[in-house]
């Protein structure tokens, strides 16, 4: 919190109100006060109400005092997270009524503060230039390249996007600057956060056929410094490996396709290649109408609950190459019970998906088609 905002905030409010504020932090310590001697000493009794996480917006009454007016407090949230309270000291009708204002205003101000951290942050030439490349779909190749040459960084080389997720809302800029610690580091390496706050890497392969060939071994020994790091921090984490691009007007594209294992594929695994999922990635490309057209009268003329149980079984069924031993466990049930619903499906298709290949194809495009229908 900015002190200096916060306590110009509070002088205001007492010259309209009779009632007593301040603002407590999510250490206990007073930010600011209606009473400009208290701010920065510890609030004991704030410090207690923090430790008990209170999340409700409605005002949690501190222990009366004879004699003295009641005090009240308001958890103060910054995205879902409690950063601190309010403190109103007051007649307790009155005191709820300015409550829930403050507290809007409050968690506003504190709202505004993070946009500006973070323009802030994007007015460095290597941010506005990590904007352009991944998010600025009219960036031309000439200014990427300008950019790029400016920033000391080849233009023409091969990279390839790494996004990784976790499950938890951290601040990774530390780590980031930390990435030159690598062993595997390359100064031609571009480490950045996503607007996500997610970890966001391109990282550099060079040049030729042999690329093509080891990548893969090389990104693995060189992401095993990351997942050191992560575990280190008490993240669970996802690394989305996106496609190698040497020019740098499609490098948005392998950032999308990196995120699209993260939001579309829901990929399980810790590390995932979207090199690995072209063709679901192809399909999902394909308008909607298409896919319409052509298995639409199948999903109108079958029973929903055929329909949601085929789709969880083709899509197990997918993921274990059609092996049926890894496909039961993942559905949790017995290969015989998997067997059984098998032959459902071949009763009212007229379908033997474990047999004709041609068929196999069909029924993973008609699944695909129902995921879009029925996600």
């Amino acid at each position: 919190m900015d002190e200096r905002v916060f306590q110009e905030f509070l002088a205001r409010f007492s010259d309209a109100s009779d009632l007593k504020a301040a603002i407590i932090d999510d250490s206990g310590f007073i930010s600011a006060s209606f009473r400009a001697d208290q701010v920065g000493s510890f609030h004991e009794a704030a410090y207690r109400i923090l430790q008990g996480s209170p999340g409700s917006a409605e005002c949690i009454p501190d222990e009366e005092v004879p004699g003295k007016p009641p005090v009240f407090y308001t958890p103060l949230e910054r995205n879902g997270q409690l950063v601190g309270l309010l403190e109103l000291t007051g007649e307790e009708q009155q005191t709820r009524i300015y409550a829930r204002v403050m507290k809007l205003a409050i968690e506003s101000m504190l709202q505004h503060e993070v946009s500006a951290v973070r323009l802030q942050k994007y007015n460095t030439k290597f941010d506005l230039f990590v904007q352009k490349l991944i998010y600025d779909p009219q960036a031309s190749r000439s200014e990427l390249e300008a950019r790029a040459s400016r920033l000391g960084f080849l233009y023409d080389c091969m990279r390839i996007p790494v996004f990784i997720t976790t499950d938890t809302i951290r601040d990774f800029s530390e780590l980031v600057q930390q990435g030159s610690d690598n062993p595997h580091y390359h100064t031609q390496d571009i480490m950045t956060l996503s607007r996500s706050g997610n970890v966001t890497l391109f990282v550099y392969l060079g040049y030729g056929e042999d690329v093509l060939r080891s990548y893969r071994e090389y990104l693995e020994d060189y992401l095993k410094w990351w997942r050191e790091a992560m575990t280190a921090a008490g993240c669970r984490y996802q690394m989305h490996i996106g496609s190698i691009q040497s020019n740098l007007l499609y490098y948005r594209s392998a950032y999308d396709h990196a995120v699209w294992l993260n939001n579309t594929a829901r990929c399980e695994a810790d590390m995932n290649w979207f090199y690995d999922y072209t063709e679901p990635f192809l399909k999902s490309s394909i308008p909607v109408m298409e896919f319409k057209e052509i298995f639409d009268v199948f999903a109108e003329n079958l029973p929903t609950d055929f329909l949601d149980s085929y789709k969880k079984l083709l899509d197990s069924l997918i993921l274990c190459d059609f092996n049926l031993l890894p496909a039961s466990k993942r559905l949790y049930v017995h290969k015989n019970t998997l067997s059984f619903r098998l032959g459902k499906i071949r009763e009212r298709l007229n379908i033997n998906l474990m047999q004709d290949p041609k068929q196999r194809e069909f029924a993973s495009n008609f699944c695909l088609y129902l995921k879009m229908l029925l996600p």
